[in-house]
C-alpha cells in the first residue's frame, strides 16, 4: 500500500497479530505489499518485514520510503539516485544514478518519471536507461493519473504523455498551494491559494478548468471524493 490507496481489500475490524521492535524511534513511511510483506522507513533505513521476521534490510535516504512495483520489485532512494530491488530478498536488480527531487512514479512499459535536480522532469528505464525528459519548474511532485504525468509549477498545471510530449498546459489565477490529487473519473484537484484560504479547481484531461463552489483553510488534501460525490 503506498499512497492513499490499496491494491488489495482493506478491513475495518482490527486486530493485533505481531509486534516486532524497530531499530531507531522515528518511522517516516510504512508500505505494504499483497503478500503481507512491510516495508518499514526509519532513521536507520529501510526494513522489510515478514511477520515479526526482518527479512531484509538496506539504506534509503527519502522519507517516503519506498515504492512498490509488480513482479516482486520494489524502488527505494539513495545517496546516488534511485535502487530497484527485489521485495523478498533485497538484491539489487537496477540503478539509477540522478539527484532526484521527488518520489518517483511508475508508468506503463516500466518507465519512472520523477523529479531530478535542476528543474528537469525525467523518464527512464528500470535499469536507468533515460527514454526522456523536459525543463519543468515544478513545486511539487509530479502526479501520474491515467497515463498522463501531470506537474504543477507556480501558476499553472502541465500535463505530459508516457513519451514525454506535452499535451497541455494551463495558467491559473493563484499559485498552486498543495499536491495535485487525481479522482476517481480521471480529473485531477488543483488548490489554488487565495488571500486568507485555499480555492480548489478540477482540471480535466484536456486541461479544461472549473470551479470547485467551496473552500477550506490552508492545509493539505489527502483523501479523493468517490465518485458518486462531488464537493
Amino acid at each position: 500500500m503506498t499512497g492513499p490507496t490499496s491494491s488489495f481489500p482493506l478491513s475495518g475490524r482490527t486486530a493485533v497479530r505481531w509486534r516486532v521492535a524497530l531499530p531507531g524511534r522515528h518511522v517516516t513511511a510504512v508500505s505494504v505489499a499483497p503478500d503481507g510483506m512491510c516495508f518499514v522507513a526509519a532513521e536507520h533505513g529501510l526494513l522489510a518485514l515478514n511477520g515479526p521476521e526482518i527479512r531484509w534490510s538496506a539504506e534509503a535516504v527519502a522519507a517516503w520510503g519506498c515504492l512498490l512495483l509488480g513482479d516482486d520489485l520494489l524502488v527505494t532512494a539513495g545517496v546516488g539516485g534511485f535502487v530497484v530491488r527485489r521485495q523478498r530478498t533485497g538484491s539489487v536488480v537496477g540503478t539509477i544514478e540522478a539527484t532526484p527531487m521527488s518520489a518517483p512514479v511508475p508508468m506503463a512499459d516500466g518507465l519512472l518519471v520523477f523529479l531530478a535536480a535542476g528543474s528537469v522532469l525525467r523518464a527512464t528505464t528500470l535499469t536507468g536507461q533515460p527514454r526522456w525528459e523536459a525543463q519543468v519548474p515544478a513545486r511539487y511532485p509530479p502526479l501520474g493519473w491515467h497515463g498522463t504525468v501531470l506537474v504543477a509549477e507556480r501558476s499553472a498545471v502541465r500535463a505530459f504523455s508516457p513519451d514525454g510530449g506535452q499535451l497541455w498546459r494551463v495558467e491559473l489565477a493563484g499559485e498552486v498551494a498543495g499536491s495535485l490529487v487525481g479522482l476517481p473519473d480521471g480529473d485531477v484537484l488543483v488548490p489554488v491559494r487565495g488571500d486568507d484560504r485555499i480555492g480548489y479547481l478540477v482540471a480535466d484531461r484536456h486541461g479544461g478548468l472549473r470551479a470547485v463552489p467551496a473552500h477550506l483553510p490552508p492545509g493539505e488534501l489527502v483523501v479523493p471524493l468517490p465518485a458518486t460525490r462531488r464537493l
